[in-house]
């Protein structure tokens, strides 16, 4: 139960971990954890304010969209414009149902919204290793001990 907990709470960062150094997922499990351990404020406060960026963002993009798409759906002065450039364009969207369609419109808005922080969170997170990994604060100081090495699946060191 134990492992799992720890597996489920760095497995995002084991895959950054494999791309960077080239290795398997038990040796970059056993990396992420030897981090993560050795700066466990640190990690809590990336993990921490990655989480709540994702949170914010998506309920930003899923609020904004909806509510823009309610007063489009319900403004009269959107409709005063619509009638002149089509007539009687607006009669249809009195008789339409505008609860639904905001409703529609916020699904697809929150679902947007969750892909885009999705890409952003794990781009977060990953940058936030790599400054993790330097132990400088992201300085850019040379990996301490640490080699980047790429190689082929087959290939022995």
């Amino acid at each position: 139960m134990c492992i799992e907990r720890v597996l489920s709470m760095v497995n995002d960062l084991v895959y950054t971990d494999v791309a960077l150094h080239s290795c398997g997922y038990i040796e970059a499990a056993d990396n992420v954890v030897r981090v993560a351990a050795s700066n466990p404020l640190t990690y809590a406060a990336i993990k921490a304010s990655a989480i709540t960026m994702r949170v914010v963002g998506v309920s930003i993009i899923g609020g904004c969209g909806t509510f823009l798409s309610y007063q489009a759906l319900s403004s009269t002065e959107l409709h005063r414009q619509l009638d002149l450039v089509f007539q009687d364009a607006s009669t249809m969207l009195v008789t339409s149902n505008i609860l639904g369609t905001t409703i529609a419109a916020g699904l697809i808005c929150f679902y947007v919204g969750l892909a885009f922080m999705m890409v952003f969170y794990q781009t977060t997170y990953s940058l936030m290793y790599c400054m993790l990994l330097t132990g400088d604060g992201g300085q850019g100081e040379e990996l301490k001990g640490r080699e980047f090495q790429t190689r082929l699946p087959g290939e022995k060191m």
